[in-house]
């Protein structure tokens, strides 16, 4: 048996058996599972069969505001804004959220779910929400979507054109 996985044989010995049980291990990741005939004229060639633990794919990028200055709390009142992913059956979502952005599911309505509401504190600056799919398999790599709290911009210079000459010069 590969590493991480054991063999049971429910028949017994496994002698004359052909069948097995393969019970795999949180360490599993890949392996080779193989099998010979023996009988009074010789041992047969092994027939093998590859396995490979079926992580989840990486999220699809995640939607939502990167300038979130429009959503920072300001005084008592705040703004809930959702982020979200592209939903696939049979996965459960983990986010992490960075200081000064707070989940907003207060009851823990929507923990594994592929969307998260949440707020943003008056000092938030910048950071990075993440979210990693999970499934009975393990868990996928890490997306990620930097957001920033960006003020306004510097307006462009001031130019002047006269449109009267003196000495009722309007601009």
């Amino acid at each position: 048996a590969p590493t991480g996985a054991t063999v049971f044989h429910p028949n017994g010995s496994g002698l004359n058996d052909t069948v097995i049980h393969v019970r795999f291990e949180n360490d599993f990741v890949s392996g080779t599972i193989g099998v010979q005939t023996i009988n009074d004229c010789g041992v047969s060639n092994t027939r093998t069969v590859s396995i490979t633990r079926p992580l989840p794919a990486m999220p699809e990028p995640i939607s939502g505001p990167t300038n979130v200055c429009a959503f920072v709390t300001t005084g008592t009142l705040f703004q809930v804004v959702t982020y979200s992913i592209a939903n696939t059956p049979g996965m459960t979502y983990d986010w992490s959220l960075p200081a000064g952005v707070v989940d907003d599911d207060i009851f823990g309505l929507n923990i594994g779910k592929n969307f998260i509401e949440v707020r943003f504190d008056s000092g938030f600056v910048s950071g990075v929400i993440n979210v990693i799919a999970r499934n009975g398999c393990g868990a996928s790599e890490v997306r990620s979507l930097m957001i920033r709290a960006l003020p306004s911009a510097l307006p462009g210079a001031i130019t002047e054109t006269p449109v009267d000459i003196c000495p009722n010069r309007s601009f």
